[in-house]
């Protein structure tokens, strides 16, 4: 499954790469990530904007009904399933009727880093103390 949030840079894939360079065992680095995920979810969803009952949400639905966490072989994503306009929502587009970007992701995810982090740390220190 293709996920968009991935692909935008969002920090867990970067996690993941550093917690799999630690040798603390995967499935150390397997619950750290899922509560980190599952937290930014949380966080994320009421900062999601609501549509105006556009197209794309009638057909799909509507962004925040499609936030959720996929385990991916790589650890965990952040997706917003079908609802692929999430992108342009967030960054925003160009040509003859531009949308401002609203960057709720990326405004999110900067403000909570430190927060993510401390809690993928103390995951890991409780799994391993087990």
């Amino acid at each position: 499954m293709w996920s968009p949030v991935a692909d935008a840079n969002n920090g867990f894939e970067d996690m993941a790469t550093i917690l799999g360079k630690m040798d603390i065992g995967q499935d150390i680095a397997d619950e750290g990530l899922k509560q980190g995920a599952e937290t930014f979810t949380e966080w994320l969803r009421p900062e999601v904007p609501r549509g105006n009952g556009g197209w794309n949400a009638a057909r799909y639905g509507h962004m925040r009904d499609q936030l959720k966490v996929v385990k991916t072989p790589e650890g965990y994503d952040v997706t917003f399933g079908d609802a692929f306009w999430w992108i342009f929502v967030e960054n925003g587009t160009g040509g003859k009727h531009p949308q401002r970007a609203q960057n709720f992701v990326h405004g999110m995810f900067s403000q909570k880093w430190n927060e993510l982090e401390s809690m993928l740390q103390a995951a890991a220190i409780k799994k391993i103390e087990k």
